[in-house]
């Protein structure tokens, strides 16, 4: 059993005080022997086009991972190992948490076993913020936003840490000794999602930092939960003004695509737009009309809204397969498929909330032996096949330089934009017309 497991079931029993000391020493030996998944902590060995080649890659991506404490045992088991095993042309990855998620990485880093990437693992404090948890909750509750008790969230804190999600090139715009300063394209994911095969997320190299970036989007009729469908839209009214902007896709008033998939890219100048004209619109600092949003805030539907209203030319848009998951199905969905791009793990999810996105049913279930639903209850499967079929063809068709598979691109029909975003609505649109 090597040193660093212990270190790591040390650090469970701290988290999760629960645990037996035997319970431990069980998880301490599982870690140190699994080899079987490519994905765990203490057989990590960074991806080859992350590591070796990362200086013959003209544009690199870093990844941030905002985190508490009680997400550790996910999120270093499996989230942190698939980051470096499947992100294609990852630089560093930053872990934003609170102070007892700190202190457990930094005594990671402290006593790893040589193949983890000390090296390009960083932490920060979300105490470096200029906000907290309290000032989120005051801002909240003097708009009358108030936690519903028949809500399993606390929409205090998930605010919270998606506002750090927001602000994470404000704070780390400048290095220091103790971190390099963050990229000017950064993946920003939850930190339960696990990747599960190597993922590109630059669609071209631009000039001056100005990558073409892919987003994932999904529909209420490709699997996704109807309710996130109607997040960006009423995110921008509040903030923005009515008309101002279009929702995740040029969608003509009708709200069925979302941005909220678990993960989406942040770019420097971008983001620091978005916060530019929330903070003038409003007249108060951004991060204080960002948590004044009614009902819910949806950093990643924001976001992708802004960029595709604004910096079209920077979007190129497509659709990559998840499963919304609990942990007790973990172990066999990251041992066992090839037709998923990542899975989030959200046991705090009732069972209907265990569902695929943009996945074609037929092809899971005939790889994991059990069929997988939609997030959308009153969906039909056969048509949930389809539109997610209908999603793909549109991503071939305007941006066909991924037809060989999700990874780097390495030719470009034509430099997205305005026209392309466009043509996509109108072919993922056609399904319904």
């Amino acid at each position: 059993m090597s040193a660093f497991a212990c270190v790591y079931a040390a650090a469970l029993a701290i988290i999760i005080p629960e645990v037996s000391a035997s319970d431990l020493a069980m998880e301490c030996s599982r870690c140190a022997d699994r080899s079987t998944t490519g994905v765990n902590l203490i057989q990590l060995k960074a991806n080859p086009t992350s590591a070796s080649a990362i200086r013959s890659v003209s544009s690199t991506i870093d990844v941030v991972v905002v985190a508490h404490h009680d997400d550790a045992p996910i999120l270093l088991k499996y989230a942190l190992p698939s980051i470096f095993h499947s992100i294609n042309g990852l630089r560093y990855v930053f872990i934003v948490g609170t102070p007892q998620l700190i202190k457990l990485v930094q005594d990671i880093k402290t006593e790893a076993d040589p193949g983890f990437p000390t090296g390009r693992v960083f932490v920060v404090s979300q105490e470096m913020y200029p906000f907290n948890l309290e000032q989120v909750k005051a801002a909240r509750l003097r708009a009358g936003l108030k936690n519903d008790a028949r809500d399993q969230k606390d929409r205090h804190a998930w605010t919270y840490q998606q506002l750090l999600k927001l602000y994470s090139h404000t704070v780390l715009a400048m290095g220091s000794g103790e971190r390099p300063a963050l990229s000017s394209n950064a993946l920003i994911a939850d930190a339960d999602v696990v990747w599960l095969r190597p993922t590109s997320f630059i669609y071209q190299v631009g000039s001056a930092g100005q990558d073409i970036c892919w987003y994932s989007v999904a529909s209420k009729d490709s699997g996704a939960f109807e309710g996130d469908a109607l997040y960006g839209d009423d995110d921008i009214q509040t903030l923005l003004g009515a008309a101002r902007l279009h929702e995740a896709l040029p969608d003509q008033g009708r709200k069925s695509f979302t941005g909220v998939t678990h993960h989406s890219v942040f770019q420097a100048d971008v983001v620091r737009a978005l916060l530019d004209e929330i903070a003038t619109e409003n007249s108060i600092p951004a991060w204080e009309a960002l948590a004044d949003t009614k009902p819910f805030l949806s950093e990643y539907d924001l976001y992708l809204s802004w960029a595709a209203s604004k910096f079209p030319e920077r979007v190129a848009l497509r659709s990559l397969p998840y499963i919304n998951s609990g942990l007790a199905e973990l172990h066999h969905i990251v041992s066992g498929t090839s037709v998923l791009a990542y899975a989030a793990f959200h046991d705090d999810y009732p069972a209907q909330g265990h569902c695929c996105v943009n996945v074609i049913s037929n092809d899971f279930a005939d790889e994991s032996g059990h069929a997988c639903g939609g997030c959308e209850t009153k969906l039909n499967l056969k048509d949930q096949s389809r539109a997610t079929e209908r999603l793909r063809h549109c991503q071939l068709s305007v941006y066909p330089e991924i037809a060989h598979a999700i990874g780097n691109a390495t030719s470009w029909a034509s430099v997205p934009g305005a026209d392309s975003l466009r043509r996509f609505a109108a072919c993922a649109y056609s399904t319904r017309n």
